[in-house]
């Protein structure tokens, strides 16, 4: 694309559109809110009933957390 020549030869600069307040933090907040649940959960999940006896609750449960830690 090319850009626009303006008077006195210059090309005309796009100026770079910055996000800035609730648009610009919603994502952190998020991320934040996803990271503090996780730890909430593993302390008040019944933990024990996880492991060899039950492999399909707990691949089921790292299937359904999984996306989250990606964010």
């Amino acid at each position: 694309m090319r850009s626009r020549v303006v008077r006195g030869g210059w090309p005309a600069v796009r100026s770079r559109v910055v996000r800035g307040g609730w648009p610009a933090v919603r994502p952190w907040v998020v991320r934040a809110g996803a990271a503090a649940g996780v730890v909430v959960a593993y302390f008040l999940l019944p933990l024990d009933h996880l492991g060899p006896q039950r492999p399909v609750l707990s691949w089921l449960l790292f299937a359904l957390i999984l996306p989250w830690g990606g964010c």
